[in-house]
């Protein structure tokens, strides 16, 4: 992803190193959702983007749920990870942060790929959850 940046409302610009997207019940052949299934959903996306992308710091946005009736609670359609990163500080030349970070939402609309992501990780504190590395 060539150049996909934004910046986050406390003015730190932030580049996404990669981007992770798909459906969350794609899998579901029979059944419905519920706490347990959807649990394992949750667990086995994690599982699925440490394997695309090594073990990183993540910081996982917890995903509002739907409920139907008693017993059927639903994720959102989408499930999404971006890998991101900043530089550290103007005076540590040679250091940036990174996170991963993964949430559930709607999937993308009308808006560039840029605006989805910054609309759903901007309220990360992203200076006390991103990690440090040298160049």
């Amino acid at each position: 992803m060539e150049n996909l940046k934004f910046k986050l409302p406390c003015g730190t610009t932030i580049w996404v190193e990669a981007f992770y997207l798909t459906w969350t019940y794609s899998g579901l052949l029979l059944g419905r959702p519920n706490s347990r299934l959807n649990q394992e959903i949750i667990e086995s996306f994690q599982e699925r983007v440490d394997l695309l992308w090594g073990k990183r710091k993540t910081y996982s946005l917890p995903p509002k749920l739907k409920t139907v009736g008693q017993e059927v609670v639903y994720l959102p359609p989408a499930q999404c990870a971006a890998w991101l990163t900043s530089l550290s500080s103007p005076e540590k030349k040679n250091v940036n942060k990174t996170l991963v970070v993964i949430w559930y939402g709607q999937g993308l609309g009308q808006e560039s790929l840029a605006q989805y992501i910054r609309e759903n990780v901007k309220d990360i504190p992203w200076d006390s959850v991103a990690v440090e590395y040298d160049l």
